[in-house]
C-alpha cells in the first residue's frame, strides 16, 4: 500500500488582504447552490467573531465527513493563543477538483493537496489568511495512515494556521521547530503525536 508523504504542504502567499474570492468564480458557492446535494450541504458561510479574532467557515463541497465548524475554531483558537496571536482567518472546504485548479492556479501543480495556506500581508484589521482544505485529500489520507479524520483535520488545521503565523519548515531547523509545535498544540487538544502515528503507518507498509 502506498502511504502518503509526511504531512508539509507549502506555504504560499496570496496577492489580497480578506478572504479568498472563491463565491463568485467557477470554484465558489454560487454554481453550487443548486445542485443536487442542495444548500443546506453546500454553499453555507458560518462566522464566529471570539476574542482572538473573526473565524470564517465555508464549504464548496459537501459538508458530510467533516467535523463540525465549532472543533476547527477550537483548533484555530489553540495555536492562536498558544502563540498569543489574535486575528482573523478563513477556512475553505473544497472537493479534489476544486483543490487542484487552486493547486494548478497558486503553485502550478497540477493534483489536489490536502491543505492550501494563504498567509495576508500586514494589515491594521489583523487579518492572517486563509486556508483551504481538500476533503477527499484528507479522508484519503487519514485512511491510508490508520488515524480517525477528526484527528488528520486537527493537525493540517493547526499546521495550516502556523503557517499563517509565519511559521515554515524549509530547512531542517524550521522544520523541527514546526513540528515541535504541532505536536504540543495538539496534545493540549487531546490528540497524539501525528508524526509518530504516521512513522508507526510507514513502517508497517513495508
Amino acid at each position: 500500500m502506498t502511504l502518503a508523504p509526511k504531512i508539509r504542504p507549502p506555504k504560499i502567499t496570496a496577492p489580497q488582504v480578506g478572504p479568498i474570492e472563491l463565491g463568485a468564480n467557477e470554484l465558489g458557492a454560487n454554481e453550487l447552490d443548486t445542485n443536487e446535494i442542495g444548500t443546506n450541504e453546500i454553499g453555507t458561510i458560518e462566522l464566529d467573531a471570539i476574542e482572538m479574532g473573526t473565524i470564517e467557515i465555508s464549504y464548496g463541497c459537501t459538508r458530510r465527513g467533516i467535523p463540525a465548524g465549532a472543533q476547527f475554531r477550537r483548533w484555530c483558537v489553540a495555536v492562536l493563543r498558544q502563540q498569543a496571536r489574535p486575528g482573523g482567518l478563513s477556512l475553505r472546504f473544497v472537493d479534489a477538483a476544486q483543490a487542484r485548479a487552486l493547486n494548478h492556479q497558486y503553485r502550478a501543480k497540477d493534483y489536489a493537496t490536502n491543505v492550501l495556506s494563504f498567509p495576508a500581508p500586514a494589515n491594521p484589521a489583523q487579518w492572517l489568511g486563509d486556508l483551504v482544505l481538500c476533503t477527499t485529500v484528507v479522508a484519503s489520507e487519514a485512511q491510508e495512515q490508520g488515524k480517525a479524520s477528526q484527528a488528520h483535520y486537527a493537525h493540517l488545521t493547526v499546521h495550516g494556521v502556523l503557517h499563517l503565523l509565519g511559521f515554515d519548515h524549509e530547512s531542517p531547523a524550521e522544520a523541527e521547530k514546526m513540528e515541535a509545535l504541532e505536536v504540543s498544540i495538539l496534545a493540549q487538544l487531546g490528540f497524539s503525536d501525528p508524526y509518530a502515528s504516521l512513522a508507526v503507518a510507514q513502517s508497517g507498509s513495508g
